[in-house]
């Protein structure tokens, strides 16, 4: 499992504006453009999360 997670990114749409947010929950402006090429964020819970990270 990866220990640094400096530069993980999920997107959230919150009309009219797209951020992106780190596991921090850190948000960011970012363009629709950047925001389609982010996974979307998804209320999972720790086991879930640890699931998708195990292929990064």
């Amino acid at each position: 499992m990866p220990t640094n997670m400096d530069g993980v990114y999920f997107t959230y749409i919150e009309e009219p504006w797209c951020k992106k947010v780190d596991i921090w929950e850190n948000e960011i402006p970012i363009s629709g453009k950047e925001a389609e090429s982010l996974p979307r964020v998804f209320p999972f819970g720790d086991y879930n999360i640890k699931e998708l990270l195990k292929d990064i």
